[in-house]
């Protein structure tokens, strides 16, 4: 059986070892049909919280079905443009095809927290996830990270 770093324990503690973790027996042998059964997606709404979602890529085959992307005034007062976007890094796209590829009949909503050095504010990540949240989505996908000690 394998052990895997995970994400979480980069960095290590003070002693510079990194704590590893030990995979699952069924995850060496499962297929995707073991872990799907048919499953396609149909009927799950999904939040991909990142640089937005080129939906006329062929990896997302048209699957976005709305768009969010908080913006905050200088005042502190929050709207959100429902217009469509595009992707300003890429980034946002590749995690959509990879929910697309995996549940194809998936509906996709792309929210726009990321911008085109994949910088954000803490702020607007909190807002694209709260209209995930209050808009009813079924899955919201985070592919974020930080360097921010105090945002860990």
């Amino acid at each position: 059986m394998a052990n895997i770093d995970p994400a979480w324990s980069w960095g290590g503690d003070d002693s510079g070892t990194t704590p590893s973790v030990e995979t699952a027996p069924f995850l060496e042998s499962a297929t995707p049909e073991d872990i799907f059964r048919g499953a396609t997606g149909r009927g799950v709404r999904v939040a991909i919280v990142d640089s937005g979602v080129d939906n006329a890529h062929p990896v997302v085959a048209a699957a976005v079905r709305g768009w969010a992307e908080p913006q905050i005034s200088e005042e502190g007062e929050v709207t959100i443009n429902i217009a469509p976007h595009q992707d300003v890094f890429g980034h946002g796209t590749a995690c959509a095809g990879i929910v697309h590829k995996i549940a194809p009949e998936a509906e996709l909503y792309s929210v726009r927290v990321l911008g085109a050095g994949l910088g954000g504010r803490a702020r607007t990540f909190a807002e694209g996830l709260r209209w995930a949240i209050e808009n009813g989505m079924d899955v919201v996908n985070l592919s974020l990270g930080t360097t921010i000690q105090d945002h860990f």
